[in-house]
């Protein structure tokens, strides 16, 4: 039978710890996790973890490119960005697409819908097929200029329906997540009907005040994009966006976790605030991420990374990141000091949640999909599995 596995280990990481035992997995699905030995006569690839982590796989809710290469119209492209990416332990994510002309990010659309299909059928004949693709993040169009970040404002739009239509709602309902500013006119209603349809929304890239925000949370709401980042900033008399965000138990908190666009005390505090299970890490990687320092293109502009892993326009701006989730996790265990399961519940476990997929992915538990990634005290990843399925040698 295909997809077959057992996995041994000293420190196999599920919701309530780490445990010595085994993960048995058949037909790409966890049907045993104990304690122990595995079974004598199990049939299938057997994995010997050791010391090494056994984590659940990373998921990036938050990408828009990776190893050279952007998120764009090119369904190759975002095949071979997904298979970098389980490299580097991230087995699901959601490629994020930045503001450009309609016609142009319903070309990305349709390319993230051939990218899937492509998935599916290696998935289908037992070939690694790379991070699978969960659809797409719309990083606008319907973004406030006053807070454009590094996102060209020129293709903003105020929030419309006949703009979705122009992106035809998602084509093939791949659009899964969709950033916009709940304080434009049109926000409300427009979040109301995402909402109806089935979208996830949530608000970023944003000169809201508290009242406007939690006007957008009423509506729908259900995440902050880049907490801090990108939107009007924290007052201690004018709480803003993000302490609106903040304050709502039900709203989960984005946070690009890699000490240069939030201060660790930063991470510290909103962990404090929302709790462990109300925040997840991102990346905001750019095609710069997995390159070391230099000039790369992105959006069709150049940034420039330093040594640090700092990703600028030539003003200085801020160019979203260049970390992969493997570097996160040995950050928030370095600087934060997390433990193996705290951290992923960062990576793993709350982007599952937060992005609709709880009941699949996120654990290590039984009859969740054995999405599964092995990594040393450094984080440098050892193996990692997707559906079962080998993604690269351990």
């Amino acid at each position: 039978m295909k997809n077959n596995l057992v996995i041994t280990g000293k420190r196999i990481v599920t919701p309530e710890g780490e445990l010595e035992g085994y993960i048995l997995v058949r037909e790409g699905i966890i049907a045993e996790l104990s304690r122990g030995a595995p079974p004598p006569n199990f049939s299938g690839e057997r994995v010997e973890a050791g010391e090494g982590y056994v984590l659940p796989g990373f998921i990036d809710l938050h990408l828009h490119g990776f190893g050279g290469l952007e998120v764009g119209a090119d369904a190759g492209d975002l095949l071979q960005i997904a298979r970098e990416l389980a490299r580097r332990g991230i087995t699901a994510f959601l490629p994020t697409l930045v503001p450009l002309p309609l016609e142009q990010m319903a070309a990305v659309v349709e390319a993230v819908d051939r990218a899937m299909e492509e998935q599916s059928r290696a998935r289908e004949e037992g070939r690694p097929a790379g991070a699978e693709i969960l659809g797409i993040h719309l990083e606008g169009p319907f973004l406030n200029p006053a807070k454009k970040g590094v996102l060209r404002s020129e293709y903003f739009l105020l929030p419309s329906e006949s703009a979705m239509e122009a992106l035809r709602w998602g084509g093939s309902g791949k659009v899964r997540r969709i950033t916009l500013a709940p304080e434009l006119p049109g926000a409300l209603e427009l979040i109301r009907r995402l909402r109806e349809k089935g979208f996830l929304v949530t608000g970023g890239h944003t000169a809201a005040t508290m009242e406007e925000t939690l006007a957008g949370i009423e509506a729908g709401i259900s995440s902050a994009t880049h907490l801090f980042n990108g939107m009007a900033p924290f007052h201690h008399r004018q709480p803003g966006p993000a302490g609106a965000y903040l304050s709502q138990r039900r709203v989960g908190c984005e946070l690009i976790a890699d000490g240069i666009h939030l201060h660790p005390l930063v991470l510290r505090l909103v962990l404090k605030c929302k709790g462990m299970e109300g925040a997840f890490a991102v990346s905001d990687a750019t095609p710069a991420a997995g390159l070391p320092p230099g000039r790369y293109r992105f959006d069709e502009r150049w940034i420039s990374v330093d040594e640090a892993g700092a990703c600028r326009l030539p003003d200085g701006t801020l160019a979203g990141g260049s970390f992969s989730m493997a570097e996160i996790c040995a950050f928030l265990n370095r600087e934060l000091g997390l433990t193996a399961r705290e951290t992923a519940l960062l990576v793993s476990t709350n982007p599952a949640r937060w992005a609709g997929l709880a009941k699949r992915k996120g654990v290590l538990a039984q009859g969740r999909e054995a999405d599964i990634v092995i990594a040393d005290g450094q984080y440098r990843i050892l193996g990692c599995w997707i559906k079962g399925i080998r993604q690269l040698p351990f």
